[in-house]
């Protein structure tokens, strides 16, 4: 589904995701979790493969793969609270697949005194081949990516957030 592709943070002016593999630990999970939100899914089966991969320069990277969904997560192995500074993510993907996303416009915000990404999170999904979108030009989470009707559609987005996304 994806094409080599790079994370990593930037944390006091250092990047983290350079660094040579310290470590890598497997683990799974087949548990149930209550829900306290779904009445008619009460139980909801958690079930995945886990890898955690460790870099010397202090960036870890946990994936895990589920029946129907894989997902990261960037940390550190730094001894200190941390104040993230940007998360560097870049996700590849082979040929031209066709994207969905809903682009920010921050020339309009900034005409409003309000930076671009003070919204209401109801923009219009931008739909056209990866290749045709504006490389100056930010979008919100989630953006779809369909590579074909003989591959599965990916879904970026983000969870676990401690603050409104925006």
């Amino acid at each position: 589904l994806l094409t080599p592709s790079s994370a990593g943070l930037v944390i006091d002016g250092r990047t983290l995701g350079r660094g040579a593999v310290r470590t890598i630990r497997h683990s799974r999970a087949d548990t149930t979790i209550t829900s306290i939100f779904y009445a008619r899914r009460r139980l909801v089966r958690d079930r995945y493969n886990e890898i955690t991969v460790t870099l010397e320069d202090g960036l870890s990277m946990i994936v895990r793969a589920y029946d129907d969904g894989i997902a990261y997560r960037l940390g550190t192995t730094l001894d200190r609270p941390v104040r993230i500074e940007n998360e560097i993510v870049q996700l590849r993907f082979p040929g031209d697949p066709t994207l969905y996303a809903p682009l920010a416009d921050c020339s309009k915000s900034a005409k409003n005194g309000v930076d671009c990404f003070h919204t209401s999170f109801k923009e219009t999904y931008t739909v056209r081949p990866l290749r045709g979108f504006p490389t100056e030009r930010q979008a919100f989470l989630p953006v779809l990516v369909d590579a074909g009707p003989a591959r599965p559609k990916v879904l970026v987005t983000e969870s676990d957030l401690d603050d409104y996304p925006g």
